[in-house]
């Protein structure tokens, strides 16, 4: 199908309803039964209809849960790491209690938005 897709490219065909025009890489398509107007030939379309639509959309989903547990994993690793912290100077305390904290409330974000 893209082999008669790119070989239609600048040549001249005959309109439905008359006239003639020359196709483009920008000339919309359809893709319909004579005397019906059918669905435009959308790149959600055929992926649906060669049958990868779906494993992309797993396959981008599945990307994306996984960088979600690696950054959640990123939050908890700085959390253990600040309570093997053993007599850390008070205002370095202070500092690293508040990374802390806003580690876990991004870690907890993270896993919140997975669900």
């Amino acid at each position: 199908m893209l082999a008669e897709a790119k070989s239609a490219l600048g040549k001249e065909f005959d309109g439905y309803k008359g006239g003639e025009y020359v196709m483009g890489p920008h000339t919309d398509c359809y893709l319909a039964e004579y005397g019906s107007c059918g669905d435009e030939l959308s790149r959600p379309l055929l992926e649906i209809m060669c049958g990868v639509g779906p494993i992309l959309e797993r396959a981008i989903a599945e990307a994306v849960a996984a960088e979600r547990e690696r950054c959640a994993k990123v939050c908890d690793d700085l959390r253990d790491q600040w309570s093997k912290c053993r007599n850390p100077k008070l205002s370095d305390a202070q500092y690293w209690e508040g990374k802390v904290n806003a580690a876990l409330d991004c870690g907890a974000d993270i896993r919140s938005a997975a669900k």
